[in-house]
C-alpha cells in the first residue's frame, strides 16, 4: 500500500464515491468542501508515512492513510 500511495504523490483524482464513510464522517467532510465530484490532489506523504497532505480547491488538509482508503477515486489524466 505504501508504494501505491507513494506513486500517487503529485497526481489528481476525482472523488467518485464516499460510501465507505459513515454518514457522520461524510457530513464532516461535506462541511469542508470534500464531496463526490471534487478533485483532490495528493501533495505529499509525511516522512513517517502518515498523514497525507491533500488539496481540495484552495484548501490543504492532512488526512490519514485510513481516511484516504475510504475514498473511491478516478485518476485524472494530465
Amino acid at each position: 500500500m505504501n508504494d501505491e500511495i507513494d506513486k500517487s504523490v503529485g497526481k489528481s483524482f476525482v472523488i467518485a464515491s464516499m460510501q465507505k464513510y459513515d454518514i457522520r464522517q461524510r457530513e464532516s467532510l461535506y462541511v469542508r468542501g470534500i464531496f463526490p465530484g471534487k478533485t483532490i490532489h495528493l501533495l505529499q506523504v509525511s516522512p513517517l508515512g502518515d498523514p497525507l497532505i491533500v488539496r481540495v480547491d484552495t484548501q490543504k488538509f492532512a488526512i490519514s492513510r485510513q481516511m484516504w482508503a475510504c475514498f473511491d477515486f478516478e485518476e485524472q489524466c494530465a
